[in-house]
């Protein structure tokens, strides 16, 4: 299940201009967003330890394992790592979660880890390029609860971990999945967005 994104635009033209337009083409290439971790490195990150080591001594194929209940305060930037493989960032509590192709509602925040913001930057960026992450049964939300800071992203891909826009298709993020992950504002907070997905090869499901 993939969450695909269209923007729509509206003109005016006449009905010979309809008659002659070319409709485009769907989609070309997909996803494959099938659960399958890599047999590489399982690393622990309990609460209180720094999960941004852990991002950055990661290799593709790994697993980044966060204790379900702890929070992780950000922002956390993702590397560009060499290789083939995903890093799969994922609740200890896997297991309690909904199978995939199910999916996750607030309820199931009990067992997820908690990544948040404290400020108006998101609380996940990348390098330039980073590519093959996966986000397994994590909650992310914000502190911020008032109206009187702009919290613009709580996921921001296509900036830079200053917030500054990437300029070339080449420094996109790609092959980047969030599944069954609850992500959210708070009830009196000003987030602008939840997720800002200026990527390549991304994916939504069952969050």
């Amino acid at each position: 299940k993939v969450l695909r994104l269209a923007l729509c635009c509206c003109w005016c033209w006449s009905g010979a201009e309809a008659i002659a337009q070319t409709p485009p083409q769907p989609p070309q290439a997909f996803v494959d967003t099938t659960y399958a971790p890599g047999g590489g490195t399982v690393r622990a990150v309990n609460g209180g330890e720094s999960l941004q080591a852990a991002i950055d001594a990661s290799s593709l194929g790994d697993v980044i394992v966060l204790q379900a209940g702890a929070t992780f305060t950000g922002p956390f930037i993702l590397r560009n790592k060499p290789g083939s493989g995903w890093i799969y960032i994922r609740s200890s509590a896997y297991d309690s979660l909904p199978a995939p192709g199910a999916r996750v509602g607030p309820a199931n925040a009990i067992s997820m880890p908690k990544i948040v913001t404290t400020s108006s930057l998101g609380a996940i960026t990348e390098d330039p390029g980073a590519h093959h992450y996966r986000f397994v049964g994590v909650e992310i939300t914000t502190t911020v609860s008032t109206t009187s800071t702009i919290q613009y992203g709580l996921v921001t891909f296509g900036y830079n971990s200053a917030g500054n826009q990437v300029t070339s298709v080449s420094q996109l993020p790609h092959h980047i999945v969030f599944d069954r992950c609850f992500i959210h504002g708070t009830a009196t907070g000003n987030v602008r967005r939840g997720l800002a997905a200026n990527a390549a090869y991304f994916a939504v499901i069952d969050s």
